[in-house]
């Protein structure tokens, strides 16, 4: 059976992506293999947690990947998941 359409249906619509605000760039606290530590600023932590992607393997380096993705979310508190 055939539906047959009575009405003009509204197109969906677009999200205004320019409306994205960038994160806020403060202290953020970063929690790995169970310590606390305090960073002056995000681009900081991100700087020295991408370094450690690049200079380790296996689950140490999921570890990294995990808070800089958290970090890049905007988190103000990240944590390598353990």
């Amino acid at each position: 059976m055939l539906k047959r359409i009575t009405k003009m249906e509204k197109p969906m619509e677009k999200k205004n992506l320019t409306q994205f605000k960038p994160p806020v760039d403060g202290p953020v606290t970063v929690k790995c293999y169970g310590k606390d530590k305090t960073y002056a600023t995000r681009q900081e932590a991100i700087k020295f947690f991408k370094e450690g992607i690049r200079c380790c393997e296996g689950s140490e380096q999921r570890r990294y990947v995990r808070i800089v993705m958290q970090l890049e979310d905007g988190a103000m508190h990240a944590t390598d998941g353990e």
